[in-house]
């Protein structure tokens, strides 16, 4: 009697045994791990019940406050297991990329990912976050709050310690300016005024000068009088459309093979307008270069074409407001006006009287 009480006290043990041992095992997939955000809207994922209700309930409020007052967005994940195949920063980095932790206009999104079995930990910070959680702090907040309390497997402490270390950092006051430099408002940064005005002021104003630029050009000069053989500049434009359009086709190259397409989400609303300033202060600058060509095929004379392309530059100067490589070509094209000042100098006679030097455009 008293043996088969034994064996069933032994087959309750092992069963008991067996059974905890299968859920200790369970090793998580990303898609399994429940989202606390779509389950009461919590911070914290705890599926096998490691810290208990007091500690996740205590975690979320406190997470919340964070919010509230930083608009940082932090979520905590404690697991027994993972996927075996994957190694923790991996896992960490795939489940941050799959709940979508943080606002995609502020990336102010931080990651605590635990695998107890594994003694793994990791943090997954958004750009907008690192700058005021890098990864030397974050590894120093770790090393003093949660690896102590994981030796004793006291695991509700060290992650109760660790976060409330990161809301000392996040709720400083010395921090504010940062944390308001880094972070973008959702709504705010999709208000049109916020990038349709500039973007509308910026087209009209280039709308403006493109119409005074192709203005001169057309009655600047007469097409009777161009040189139709090809000119420097000409080249020069040549090559810098070649050059555009070898740098786009290497950009998409990298962008296509290096699947780095995630770059683009993190253009926001808020930079179209300088997006837009600078393809259009390209495109004038290529204008200008077409109009000094022009310039250059109505002057055989070398002399009246550099005097013509200074009057141009004396009347026009302030393109470089709108599109600064131009100040460029002007300085170079003043160095090459001031090295043939001496050749159009006057040459005196065996009388030492000054020549006339005679004028291409005239007699041709």
């Amino acid at each position: 009697m008293l043996k088969t009480r034994l064996i069933k006290h032994f087959a309750l043990l092992f069963f008991l045994f067996l059974t905890n041992f299968v859920f200790a095992q369970t090793a998580y997939q990303v898609k399994d791990i429940p989202d606390p955000k779509k389950n009461g809207g919590g911070y914290v994922s705890d599926p096998d019940n490691i810290l208990g209700s007091g500690t996740v309930a205590s975690l979320n409020s406190t997470i919340a406050d964070f919010e509230n007052k930083t608009n940082v967005q932090v979520a905590v994940v404690i697991v027994n297991d993972f996927d075996h195949n994957k190694e923790d920063f991996d896992f960490a980095y795939e489940l941050f990329q799959y709940w979508g932790i943080g606002q995609k206009t502020s990336h102010n999104g931080l990651l605590l990912f635990i695998a107890k079995d594994r003694r793994k930990y990791r943090f997954i910070t958004s750009t907008g976050t690192e700058g005021i959680l890098p990864d030397v702090t974050l590894k120093h907040i770790a090393q003093n709050n949660l690896v102590p309390a994981f030796k004793e497997n006291d695991f509700s402490s060290g992650i109760t310690n660790t976060i409330n270390a990161i809301g000392e950092i996040i709720l400083n006051p010395n921090n504010k300016q940062e944390l308001n430099q880094l972070f973008t408002d959702s709504e705010s940064s999709s208000t049109p005024g916020n990038f349709w005005l500039p973007s509308l002021i910026i087209i009209l104003a280039f709308f403006g000068v493109f119409k005074i630029v192709n203005k001169q050009a057309k009655t600047g000069f007469s097409l009777k009088s161009f040189n139709k053989q090809e000119n420097s500049y000409d080249k020069s434009i040549a090559k810098g459309c070649a050059a555009i359009f070898f740098f786009v086709f290497i950009s998409v190259f990298v962008v296509v093979f290096t699947d780095s397409f995630e770059l683009f989400s993190k253009i926001k609303l808020a930079h179209i307008p300088y997006i837009l300033f600078g393809i259009l202060a390209i495109a004038l600058f290529f204008r200008y270069l077409f109009y000094i060509a022009t310039i250059r095929k109505a002057h055989q004379d070398d002399e009246n074409f550099f005097d013509a392309v200074v009057a141009f530059h004396k009347k026009n100067w302030w393109l470089i407001f709108f599109s600064p490589i131009i100040l460029i070509a002007m300085m170079v094209h003043l160095m090459k006006r001031v090295k043939t000042i001496r050749r159009f100098k006057p040459v005196l006679d065996s009388q030492n009287i000054a020549m006339v030097r005679v004028d291409r455009d005239i007699n041709i």
